[in-house]
Parts: C-alpha cells; structure tokens; sequence
C-alpha cells in the first residue's frame, strides 16, 4: 500500500528540479468548466526537451518537441487526440522501456517511444527540470507531486 502523496501549488512558469525516474502526479482542479489544464515542460538544463499541453476542452494534446511529429496545428507545436474521462489526475512518466508515458487517472492519454522523440537518448534523459505553464487560476489550480520507486519525493 503506499502512502498519501504531499501535494504542492507550483508557481507559473518557475522551474522545479525534477529526477526522471520519479513519476511526475499533477492534480488539476476545475473552477467552472472545461478548460486548459495547463502546459507541462520538461527540460534538461535550460533546453526544453518536451512540453506536454492538457487540452480536455479540444479532447487534444498539445505536443512540443523537435523530433516528435502529430498533426501539426500551429508552428511549433503537435496535436494529437485525447479522450479525456474521469479525473483530472495526471502521471508523467519517462518507462525504461516504453518511452514516455502519460496517464490521466486510470486511462493512458499518449504513450510516445523514444525514437519518436529523440535521436539522442542518453540526452533526452538527462531532464532535470519541469516547469508549469498554468491558466488563470479563475479556471482551476493544479497541484503537483514527485513519486519515486524508492519511496522519495
């Protein structure tokens, strides 16, 4: 059984160090409405190596990195379709072997294999930072936490 994660209030666009081999749980709360649940980066050192954008009121993903292809929408950034059901409870994951993953509760939203990511692996995973690009806070609040196999946050 594990224990009840402590979450945290990230502040807008302010980097958090972050261990790629902890799953990032991002909580999303709604203040009236479906709208976007934010954007969620990942960089090694100052390069984003990929931003994952929560779009449930598009039922899309807004992809952004230089290898990955979706159906480009506008420069820059991939759209790809999402069902978005049950709660808006996220998991980040970067698997040993299936690539990135990403959960919203018990659902998987995108699962993306390394060779449509990078071209340089061992680089891509040396992701030390996440940022939060968050809505108005009048739309909903996300909270975060780290969860690692050792049991630390």
């Amino acid at each position: 059984k594990s224990l009840p994660i402590a979450m945290i209030t990230p502040e807008h666009m302010v980097p958090i160090k972050y261990n790629n081999s902890c799953d990032l749980k991002m909580v999303w709360t709604e203040r009236g409405g479906v709208h976007w649940n934010g954007d969620v980066i990942f960089k090694a050192g100052w390069e984003e190596m990929l931003l994952i954008g929560l779009h449930p009121e598009m039922q899309n993903l807004a992809v952004r990195n230089s290898v990955f292809r979706g159906e480009d929408q506008w420069s820059g950034y991939q759209w790809v379709d999402a069902v978005y059901q049950g709660a808006n409870e996220y998991t980040f994951q970067f698997t040993r072997t299936s690539g990135f993953v990403l959960n919203r509760g018990d659902m998987n939203l995108i699962t993306i294999p390394y060779e449509e990511l990078t071209h340089d692996r061992e680089r891509f995973l040396s992701i030390d930072t996440v940022v939060f690009k968050l809505p108005n806070s009048r739309y909903g609040e996300a909270q975060y936490a780290m969860q690692c196999q050792d049991g630390s946050a």
